[in-house]
């Protein structure tokens, strides 16, 4: 994802250069806060650059990305800003968006207008775009909100003053590195994580319950959910893995969990009942030989079971924060799973 993030950036500051803009390609983005700098006028403006690989984006994780790029602004004294995405925004929601956080938009809609009559450009665009495909199909028109005449940039002075950070996730993440691992905290740890999945994945999941029996009451989940997500990466889930549900598990353990903590998930899931797709929060990760033990039950039963270890929680969380999409996580780690998986 780092090197197509890369690519897109420096597609983003060729775009901005071609309407005779000068623009600069900031080495360290963290220093401050923009990926691309452009002056204008004697002013100079940041941009802020969102690679998503779902064309759908919940407007929450929009808004998040406008937030922290208002409070970079601010701190850096820029004039102004640009949030530049590949997500599709309905385009009166984008004009909301632009008028309540007095920032420019661009989403695919308005790249690919910006891009018309430049050959290079729109075929690089597209390159990028089918890459970030996780559906596989080449339509990467789909859902765009076209415009009939070529988009005019706008350059909106940024006035606003006094702007919070987004930081629930960061918060999150410390109270949840706070807590003691082992049993005597065994339930604040599920509580913890419960919030944190509900933060993540809010747009993503519906019907929480925790501590579910089955019918012949033989299993228990920590917390179970059901994909009613728009995102690409959960519906081309939902539809490879035949799961409408998700069980997540929490093992507040010490040390790496084994095996057996991976078969006894493995009895919660149930191809029949649409529940096919397990997460297991831990503090430090899976030991060799119960990842050994994931791989065997995605390859001779086809249930899919995932780990997530404290660091990648925490990931995610500053993920949620940035306005970044925490599926992009997900979706890297499974490929990594799918690709290296033997027969």
């Amino acid at each position: 994802m780092r090197n197509i993030g890369l690519r897109f950036e420096h597609f983003i500051f060729d775009l901005f250069n071609s309407f005779k803009l000068d623009s600069n390609l900031i080495s360290q983005p963290l220093d401050k806060g923009v990926d691309i700098e452009i002056a204008k006028n004697s002013d100079t403006y940041g941009v802020e650059v969102k690679i998503y690989r779902s064309r759908r984006i919940p407007i929450s994780t929009i808004k998040n990305s406008l937030v922290q790029l208002q409070y970079n602004l601010q701190n850096n004294k820029y004039k102004g800003g640009f949030l530049v995405s590949t997500a599709n925004i309905e385009p009166q929601i984008r004009e909301e968006l632009k008028k309540e956080f007095e920032i420019e938009i661009f989403d695919r809609g308005i790249l690919i207008s910006l891009t018309s009559g430049n050959k290079n450009l729109r075929n690089e665009l597209e390159v990028i775009l089918l890459e970030l495909s996780q559906s596989g199909e080449e339509d990467i028109y789909d859902g765009v909100f076209t415009h009939s005449h070529k988009y005019t940039m706008e350059f909106i002075n940024f006035k606003k003053t006094n702007i919070p950070k987004v930081n629930k996730g960061k918060e999150l993440c410390e109270e949840l590195t706070a807590l003691s691992a082992g049993k005597k905290t065994a339930k604040e740890y599920e509580i913890q994580c419960e919030r944190i999945l509900k933060y993540i994945f809010e747009n993503d999941f519906s019907n929480w319950q925790n501590q579910t029996t089955t019918v012949d009451t033989l299993h228990i989940f920590d917390l179970i959910a059901k994909i009613s997500s728009t995102n690409d990466f959960w519906k081309l889930l939902a539809r490879d893995f035949h799961s409408r549900f998700v069980v997540f598990e929490f093992k507040n353990y010490k040390k790496k969990i084994k095996q057996g903590q991976v078969y006894s998930t493995e009895k919660y899931l149930y191809k029949t009942a649409l529940r096919n797709i397990a997460i297991i929060l831990t503090r430090d990760g899976a030991e060799k030989n119960a990842i050994t033990a994931m791989e065997g039950s995605l390859r001779e039963s086809g249930k899919l079971i995932i780990s997530l270890d404290q660091k990648d929680i925490c990931e995610m969380l500053r993920m949620k924060d940035d306005g970044d999409d925490p599926n992009t996580y997900l979706t890297e780690k499974i490929d990594f799973i799918l690709m290296k998986l033997s027969r």
